[in-house]
């Protein structure tokens, strides 16, 4: 009996554990099938990290800097050679003059230059002839000063040569002694010689003020006569003229013995060309190349919203087809003039580039470090909020399972692929980047590699 009664328990004891079994089998089975309709997800934690942005501007290599071309004047075009865009040498031909119209303009210049030198070799003779007359004046007039001088030199001599004879009559008259008898006579000739004294004396100061007199007034005829104006040099501007019209004509000439044919002397990429077929050319420039010899510059255009952080000075980088130059500097940021959408922006190039075209630049720009960014792949919408999904736990009868748990953000910052957000996250957070189905708050959810 007590065996049946041990029987009895074993049997129950065994069917318990086996009971026991099966259940465990059914829940892990079910836990299995539950889990595979569950969706799979990849995590990621939430990074203190800063937002880069690539910003790309579209636009051209060109010249640094250009150089006017200029022809000579007064040609017609009869054949434009050249077209904008071409890339030309010194000495390459830019137009070919019309040849009847260039020898009617040399026949004209010469005939121009001809007249002038008739007018100034009638100037000079004028001048030559009034340069004789002024210095035969000078002549004539020295001459009659001398003349004057001397004149009135020898009237003077003779005034007083006269006038010392009486002093001398005079005085060996008063140096003898009369007889009583005589003294009458004596005193009439003293006062005899007296006069005669006088009267030389009166005829000497009369030389000597007219000789003064003389000898001014020659003076002053032979002062007019040098102070008369020298010929006027009135052919100093003619002359002028011919020189730049015998520059002229050999820019003329040079052109006729090239056949009409009129070659730059700069080298470059022509970007303007303001000759035209039928036009006469002026003193204006004719063209405008482009000077490789200073070098190059990016020049391109970007969205204001897009450009709005770049700065001058900002370090880029350059692609030119399949070359990359570095360290390219920006030197202008600006509205464009056709367009106040737009920024206009310049670089400048160190490096060296054998020629232009089409570029791109870029600038890495990266803002203030964010407590939490994300991988745009973990944003969701929804209901009109934008959101996350971290990874939680939550008990169940069937054990600890991992749920889905929607935390609402804002997007701080953002590029292609990454964002700051700020909402109720930390660095510690998992949040789900990528899932194989779509999810929801409270769905349950496994990991990708389970």
């Amino acid at each position: 009996m007590k065996e049946k009664q041990k029987s009895g328990k074993q049997k129950a004891a065994l069917m318990l554990v086996e009971f026991v079994v099966i259940m465990l089998v059914l829940t892990l089975v079910s836990r299995g099938a539950a889990a595979m309709t569950y969706a799979r997800v990849e995590l990621t934690s939430g990074k203190y990290a800063s937002i880069s942005h690539d910003i790309v501007v579209s636009g051209e290599i060109i010249p640094a800097g250009e150089v006017a071309i200029y022809v000579p004047a007064d040609l017609r075009v009869a054949h434009v050679d050249v077209k904008t865009g071409n890339v030309i040498a010194a000495g390459e031909v830019l137009f070919t003059a019309d040849l009847t119209y260039l020898d009617e303009k040399i026949t004209e210049l010469n005939g121009q230059i001809d007249l002038l030198n008739t007018q100034i070799q009638e100037v000079k003779n004028q001048e030559s002839f009034q340069t004789a007359q002024k210095n035969t004046g000078i002549a004539r007039a020295t001459e009659d000063y001398q003349i004057a001088v001397n004149e009135q030199e020898q009237a003077l001599n003779t005034a007083y040569a006269a006038l010392q004879t009486a002093n001398q009559k005079l005085s060996e008259h008063q140096g003898s002694t009369p007889e009583a008898e005589e003294q009458a006579a004596y005193d009439a000739k003293t006062a005899e010689l007296q006069a005669d004294c006088d009267a030389k004396n009166a005829a000497y100061e009369a030389a000597v003020k007219i000789k003064d007199s003389a000898i001014k007034s020659a003076a002053r005829v032979l002062e007019d006569a040098k102070a008369q104006p020298d010929a006027s040099s009135s052919t100093q501007s003619q002359e002028m003229e011919v020189n730049k019209l015998k520059e002229k004509l050999a820019l003329l000439t040079e052109v006729k013995e090239n056949d009409g044919k009129v070659t730059t002397p700069q080298s470059g990429q022509l970007t303007e060309i303001y000759l035209e077929m039928g036009m006469i050319t002026t003193s204006s420039m004719a063209a405008v190349a482009a000077d490789t010899t200073e070098g190059y510059v990016f020049n391109g255009q970007i969205e204001r919203d897009q450009g709005k952080n770049l700065s001058v000075g900002d370090c880029a980088t350059l692609q030119l087809g399949s070359e990359t130059l570095e360290d390219v500097v920006i030197t202008e940021v600006g509205s464009a003039k056709e367009n106040e959408e737009l920024l206009e922006v310049s670089a400048e190039i160190n490096g060296e580039l054998e020629k232009g075209g089409s570029s791109f630049l870029t600038v890495i720009k990266s803002s203030e470090k964010y407590p939490v960014c994300v991988p745009l792949s973990a944003l969701h919408m929804e209901s009109g909020n934008l959101c996350v999904y971290i990874m939680s736990e939550q008990s169940t009868i069937l054990g600890i399972r991992q749920i889905a748990k929607r935390v609402n953000v804002v997007i701080k910052d953002q590029n292609e692929s990454m964002a700051a957000v700020d909402g109720n996250l930390t660095s510690e957070d998992l949040i789900i980047t990528t899932s194989n189905k779509p999810i929801k708050s409270g769905a349950y959810v496994r990991l990708e590699e389970e």
